[in-house]
């Protein structure tokens, strides 16, 4: 689930503008965040329950990283570059918090298999879907 909060955060950086520093912060966030495998083994034990909460954990952690794309996309759209660079001085903090969050998430509920995978993220979809219709813009 660790790549959930690497592609919103890849989001973040490329609303922001397109500048080499950017794309370089962008591709390395992406190269990371796909170099994530799940291994196909072993049965889930988690109930519906379980990747319920898990789903709403990751939605808490993620939603400061999407309330920061979604204002600089805003800024960029009025060409607010002095407001742009106000929101960027928050883009550590914001990443360091939502970052250590999701680890936590992760570490917590450790989704393996391929099939908790995919019912992790049909969770995310019922619980926030903001989130994952930006997610499924990137990929």
């Amino acid at each position: 689930m660790r790549y959930l909060f690497f592609l919103l955060l890849a989001a973040s950086v490329a609303a922001c503008s397109q500048s080499p520093e950017a794309a370089n912060a962008r591709n390395a966030t992406e190269a990371e965040a796909t170099s994530e495998t799940v291994d196909d083994t072993g049965k889930t034990d988690m109930t519906d329950a379980d990747f319920e909460a898990m789903a709403n954990e990751l939605c808490d952690c993620l939603q400061p990283v999407l309330q920061l794309t979604r204002d600089l996309q805003q800024k960029q759209s009025e060409g607010d570059e002095a407001g742009m660079a106000a929101l960027l001085d928050n883009l550590e903090n914001i990443m360091k918090t939502s970052e250590a969050c999701v680890d936590g998430v992760d570490q917590k509920y450790r989704v393996t298999t391929e099939e908790e995978q995919r019912k992790a993220t049909m969770a995310m979809q019922q619980s926030c879907p903001d989130i994952m219709a930006m997610l499924n813009s990137l990929q």
